[in-house]
């Protein structure tokens, strides 16, 4: 199986053990915003396991990613609101009264 290149990311962000803004650059996998945080793979401990550095995004000056990874990560939004757009939607038909 022939892997897909997705592209690299790069996060500007406030570091506290800097003066001046800090710069990740890593693969578009390796980046995702969850919680209020971008959450970023930095590498892997002796073990195999990932390393993850969460920047909380009150730091983060901004994301750069490649437009064909932002198309993908748009459409899988959209994807998620409809999901869940039909979710609530069935859950709101069901408390309806008939009649």
């Amino acid at each position: 199986m022939v892997e897909r290149e997705l592209g690299e990311a790069t996060v500007v962000y406030d570091d506290p053990h800097e003066e001046d803004p800090s710069e990740l650059t890593v693969q578009n996998e390796h980046v995702v915003y969850f919680q209020d945080h971008w959450l970023v793979k930095t590498g892997e401990d002796d073990a195999g396991n990932d390393t993850v550095r969460r920047i909380p995004s009150e730091k983060v000056y901004y994301v750069e990613r490649e437009v064909e990874r932002f198309e993908d990560e748009a459409a899988t939004l959209k994807d998620q609101f409809e999901e869940r757009f039909q979710s609530v939607a069935s859950d709101v038909e069901e408390k309806l009264p008939t009649g």
